[in-house]
């Protein structure tokens, strides 16, 4: 939606931005991850997945098949345990599409010494938009017959 509304100089944020105002019926905090950093350090990450996956083709014996992915983490964090889960569940209910392939749980030290955050990472994946299907593995239960 488009702000029709004229801006002065008080409304502006950082660097000149408009100002956000969140909303109150918001669950989480969906920052776009930053620019080139964000897309070197996948870069970089996939290179040296990739120099791995090579060293199996040049001999080492590996009874296993090895494949790069790349998979978005949504990393869900809370005070609490309960405000882990209820950050994950409210990223599942606002992105119903994206098909959850993963959870990792973490407790990570927080803001301040001697406390601790909780956080759920969630690997997705959006749907294929011209074949509809997912990449990645899902668990699926076995079919009734």
């Amino acid at each position: 939606m488009t702000n029709t509304t004229p801006r002065t100089a008080s409304d502006s944020g950082p660097a000149g931005l408009p100002a956000t105002t969140p909303t109150t019926d918001a669950l989480l905090d969906l920052r776009a991850p930053a620019g080139p950093s964000f897309g070197m350090n996948l870069v970089n990450t996939l290179h040296h997945a990739g120099k791995a996956v090579h060293s199996f083709a040049l001999g080492d014996a590996v009874q296993a098949d090895v494949a790069i992915s790349a998979f978005a983490a949504l990393v869900c964090t809370g005070d609490t345990p309960a405000a882990a889960l209820e950050a994950a569940a409210a990223a599942a209910r606002q992105a119903p599409e994206l098909e959850i392939h993963s959870a990792a749980w973490a407790r990570v030290p927080g803001p301040r010494e001697g406390t601790s955050e909780f956080q759920l990472t969630l690997t997705v994946t959006a749907a294929d938009p011209e074949t509809g299907e997912h990449g990645g593995s899902t668990h699926h239960s076995a079919s009734r017959r």
